[in-house]
């Protein structure tokens, strides 16, 4: 699975993500979420439980695929529990800027 083997080389981090997220949306309209069908009100999590997992590996997949410019973030973000959303991975590879240039 190409997801599983890309790796961001001269990419940015943001064309590189982009990347990932073709593939997983690629992959998810070939295999949807399941949805329970529980008849009464479902108490199990499964849905959720699931939704977490690939959260995780989709998490997983970014971190392992970036340059090794990023081990420290990538250490950070892999002691958080849980795993943060890949949005918040963003503002952590790009510092905010604390002067302003005219």
């Amino acid at each position: 699975m190409e997801a599983t083997t890309l790796s961001q080389g001269e990419l940015s981090v943001t064309e590189f993500f982009t990347k990932l997220r073709i593939i997983w949306d690629e992959l998810d309209s070939f295999r949807p979420d399941l949805v329970c069908i529980c008849k009464s009100k479902c108490s199990c999590t499964v849905s959720s439980i699931l939704s977490q997992r690939k959260h995780e590996d989709r998490v997983m997949q970014l971190l392992r695929g970036l340059n090794s410019q990023y081990t420290n973030i990538q250490s950070h973000i892999l002691l958080l529990d849980p795993l943060p959303p890949i949005s918040n991975f963003f503002f952590s590879c790009y510092p905010t800027r604390t002067s302003y240039h005219d």
